[in-house]
Parts: structure tokens; C-alpha cells; sequence
């Protein structure tokens, strides 16, 4: 296989584009094509309007908690969600995820291909990576697919020509489109998530199948989709660490994809649902997962994405965020405001409604949950959710 291409971050003047479903496009943004740049180099405003405006992801750190979301606001608690600060952020671009493999390092991923990181628990944030970059590094990859594929053509027996020739034509159609998003500055398209396994090595995966990976703490990023069973460039939209080793991403169409080797390949697997996934968890030591999405439908295997099964949820809204706790309660928040309760082996949830628009939620490590979405963060006791209806 063609080696990825590495490349350094640089800065860049970039729009973002539309992503799928009708609250996706609310989340990221309202559609209007914005001076990037100004956004891009702006510093998020201080305000005390962040802690009640659209936070997108929500993670505990394992010191404090930390919350992103519109505007480049990130905000973080340091008791277990009661009481917010705003971090200082040198971009205005809205946000979608956040992870920290360690107590001071961290992530973030949002429009126009952005990577942030903090080393200071979540306190300052600087731009590591921009959306050029991307569009650069996955040019130069196609291009040497595109010549691979070439010369695997002409050296074909004739039987296996038509198989090639069908490849060689999406990869060439691959290579125009990262062409034209070059020449023309059209947007790159939003990241959608963030893993690391450590503080240097990690991955981001987003929009029209991005996924990029570090090696070294983020100074230099590599284009890698090539890795990935994805030929249609389908939207990914998670990513998570299963057991023994495992990666597991999700997306539209039904799509989720395994990785038993740390990442270097992942393959499709097959999944009973044909709509879009938001969201994949997993638990660390069991071979179970857990696929959330649309209309609140939600997929579960027991045995590390080999099978999957649907589980019947009560509701229709869709859901946009899940945690793991540390007792194994299983969370999942929607965006009509229902919390889901369970331990998501028994296939069993109660539930209960508690405002609305929910995309994120987190373990507070005290008995609480911290949910966050279209107004802010929200504390709830996880033993309330469990008052709700079966």
C-alpha cells in the first residue's frame, strides 16, 4: 500500500461544508459562508454567555471537567460541574469534540479541518492544525494512489482489468475533488472527533471521510484515509477504543468500521441499520459496543462488532451523545431531551426527559452526569435517570 502522507500544520483561509442531517446543519453552523479567516485567527470572545450557549462535547479529564461548542467556546469546571470557566481560545471557529488521553493533554476538533491542543489541562488552547493542510496532504496521497493504481493496471491480466479500471475512476474522480477545493479555496469539511491513545499518538476522522493521525503530539498529521473500507468518502463521525487493542468508527449510511491492528486498517462491518451514527462506544475490558444515531436508533454487539443487533429505544428523537460511567451505567442524551439509562448489555433503558437538545455527556465521577447541548451544561444525579419509564 502507498505510504500516507505526512505534512506540518500551516495557516489557511477556509469556508466549511454542510454536513448531513437537519440538526447537524444547526450544529455546525447556520449556512452562511463567513470570512473564515476572521473566525480562523479571532480569538473566542469572552463572555459569560458561553456557559448557556450551544456546547457541542463534554469530557472528564479525570482533574476537571471540559465542555466545547460554538464560537471556539470552551468552557471547564473544576467541581465536578457546578460551577464553569471560560478557557482561553485563539479561534472563533465552532467546535464538535474533545479528548483528553491525560489529565493535561487534550484535543479538540471542529470546522474547516481544526485541531486544537491544550497542555495545561484544558486552561489555553492553540491552533495545532488548519484545513489546507488537509486538502494538501490528502492531494498528494491520491495522487500516488492514482499512480499505484496505474501501474497495477497495466500490469494486469486482462480478466482483472474491469475491477481495476472502476477503481482507477473513483480514485481519479478523489484526486479532481481535492484539486478543485485546492485551486478554488473551497472549504475543508468539518472534523467531527477526536481520539488519542496517549499524549503523541491520535487520530481525527470527520466529514466526507477524513481521518488523519499523529504520531508525535500532533506537530505533524498524516492523511490516511486510504486505510479505511470507505470508497464513497461517507461522513465519519466517531470514533472510539474497544477491547483488546480494537478501534471502532461510525458514520451515515449503516457505517461502522473495526480496526484490530491499532488503526493501520479498518474494515466494514455488517450492521442492520442503514441510516446515520453520531456516535460509538464501547466497553474497555468487554468485547460489547454500542452505535447511536437518528431517530433513536440504536445497534449493540457482544462480540467486538462481529454481530449487531438493534435495541428497541422509547424514543424518536435522536440521539446525540453517550458515556460509559465508572460503575457501567450506560448514559445516552438525545437531542428532544430524553436521558437513557442502562447498563446497554441487557438491551434495557429507562428514561426520563429533562430539557432538550442534548448532544454531549460525561461521567462526573460523583454520581452525576454533566449533559451538554443547546443552552449549556446541565448536572443531573444518574440515580434521577433511573426514576424514569421503562
Amino acid at each position: 500500500m502507498t505510504q500516507s502522507t505526512p505534512f506540518t500544520i500551516r495557516p489557511v483561509n477556509r469556508r466549511w461544508l454542510l454536513f448531513t442531517a437537519v440538526f447537524v446543519f444547526a450544529l455546525l453552523g447556520s449556512g452562511q459562508l463567513f470570512a473564515v479567516t476572521d473566525l480562523l485567527h479571532r480569538p473566542a470572545m469572552k463572555t459569560g454567555k458561553s456557559v448557556s450557549s450551544m456546547l457541542t462535547d463534554v469530557v472528564n479529564t479525570g482533574t476537571r471537567i471540559v465542555a466545547v461548542g460554538e464560537r471556539g467556546h470552551i468552557v471547564y469546571s473544576d467541581d465536578k460541574g457546578v460551577n464553569w470557566q471560560q478557557a482561553e481560545v485563539l479561534t472563533s471557529l465552532t467546535l464538535t469534540a474533545v479528548y483528553f488521553p491525560s489529565a493535561q493533554n487534550g484535543w479538540a476538533v471542529g470546522h474547516d479541518g481544526l485541531v486544537l491542543h491544550s497542555n495545561d489541562g484544558g486552561l489555553n488552547w492553540t491552533v495545532q492544525l488548519e484545513g489546507m493542510a488537509i486538502i494538501k496532504a490528502s492531494l498528494t496521497l491520491a495522487k500516488a494512489l492514482v499512480a499505484e493504481k496505474e501501474a497495477a493496471l497495466a500490469a494486469a491480466v486482462p480478466e482483472s482489468q474491469a475491477a481495476l479500471n472502476t477503481e482507477l475512476e473513483a480514485l481519479r474522480y478523489t484526486l479532481e475533488d481535492f484539486q478543485r477545493s485546492l485551486d478554488k479555496k473551497i472549504c475543508c469539511e468539518p472534523l467531527m472527533d477526536v481520539w488519542f491513545k496517549n499524549d503523541k499518538e491520535g487520530m481525527v476522522v470527520g466529514a466526507y471521510g477524513q481521518f488523519c493521525r499523529t504520531v508525535d503530539g500532533g506537530n505533524t498529521w498524516t492523511a490516511c484515509w486510504d486505510r479505511i473500507d470507505n470508497p464513497d468518502r461517507n461522513h465519519l463521525n466517531a470514533i472510539t477504543p474497544g477491547a483488546n487493542g480494537s478501534l471502532f468508527i461510525a458514520g451515515e449510511f449503516g457505517n461502522i468500521f473495526r480496526s484490530l491492528d491499532g488503526g493501520e486498517h479498518f474494515e466494514k462491518l455488517s450492521c442492520p441499520y442503514e441510516g446515520t451514527f453520531f456516535g460509538i462506544v464501547a466497553y474497555p475490558n468487554d468485547p460489547y459496543v454500542l452505535a447511536y444515531g437518528l431517530g433513536g436508533n440504536v445497534v449493540h454487539s457482544t462480540d467486538l462488532g462481529g454481530n449487531w443487533r438493534h435495541i428497541q429505544t422509547k424514543t424518536g428523537g435522536t440521539i446525540g451523545g453517550a458515556a460509559v460511567c465508572s460503575d457501567g451505567t450506560l448514559i445516552m442524551v438525545s437531542y428532544t431531551g430524553e436521558i437513557l439509562t442502562g447498563s446497554g448489555k441487557t438491551a434495557t433503558f429507562t428514561q426520563q426527559k429533562s430539557g432538550g437538545g442534548w448532544i454531549g455527556v460525561a461521567d462526573a465521577m460523583d454520581g452525576n452526569v454533566v449533559m451538554v447541548g443547546m443552552r449549556g451544561p446541565q448536572r443531573l444525579p444518574i440515580a434521577d435517570n433511573q426514576q424514569g419509564d421503562k
